[in-house]
């Protein structure tokens, strides 16, 4: 597969976990999924960590730093312009969890809340693209949104993202949303097997998707790919 070198306008680009611990999640991750995981360079990043597929960036840890910062999952959508997006995103009602700043020279990106809540992150690449590997076992597979109201939703990320988001089908059962990670696998049954032996928590088994939570409870799932 070749290295993506441009994710398009509005596309899951990246995702990182925010951990409070750093060497148990890189662990369980890394046989759940099939990952390495590399500290970031340079290592002056924060305790940053890469995952990796094929000696490729697909997605990070960190231990968060920051008072107030979200544990789990966050994705990452490519934009153009991550001011511009930002902008959009407060005149709609969402919230600037870290407003748009520079990353050490590789991109400019902001993380926001969406007005239900979700968190999620923009970025805008100046050398880093995001994930290198797409469409392939140990990649990201999508993120998905789960929110109580579903057209308010649409209208937020066209605005910010340039298109609507992928809605999952459920609601949340309160006034709150969030995004849901999927990553792709070759057998998504043998990887929620190792996540169950492993300490993780099986919440729901379809015919190509697991729903799992981590053995600190954040929730994400594994999803076939076909794989060549």
């Amino acid at each position: 597969m070749p290295l993506v070198e441009k994710h398009s306008h509005g596309a899951l680009c990246w995702a990182d976990l925010a951990s409070t611990d750093i060497p148990a999640s890189g662990a369980f991750y890394a046989a759940v999924i099939g990952w390495e995981v590399r500290p970031a360079r340079p290592p002056a990043a924060d305790g940053y960590h890469i995952f990796l597929t094929d000696n490729e960036d697909v997605a990070a840890l960190w231990g968060p730093y920051l008072p107030g910062s979200p544990i789990g999952w966050t994705p990452y959508f490519a934009v153009d312009d991550v001011d511009a997006a930002a902008e959009a995103a407060l005149g709609l009602g969402g919230i600037h969890l870290r407003p748009p700043h520079d990353v050490i020279g590789l991109g400019r990106t902001a993380t926001i809340a969406d007005p239900r809540g979700a968190v999620f992150a923009i970025w805008q690449p100046y050398t880093f693209a995001g994930s290198a590997l797409v469409d392939e076992a140990g990649t990201l597979h999508s993120a998905v949104l789960v929110t109580p109201d579903r057209a308010q939703a649409v209208d937020f990320y066209t605005a910010v993202l340039g298109q609507a988001p992928a809605l999952d089908g459920r609601t949340t059962g309160s006034e709150a949303g969030y995004w849901h990670l999927h990553l792709a696998v070759s057998d998504h049954g043998k990887a929620a097997e190792v996540a169950r032996h492993l300490g993780g928590t099986v919440v729901d088994a379809g015919r190509r998707s697991t729903e799992l939570r981590d053995p600190a409870g954040n929730p994400f799932s594994v999803t076939e790919i076909a794989v060549d």
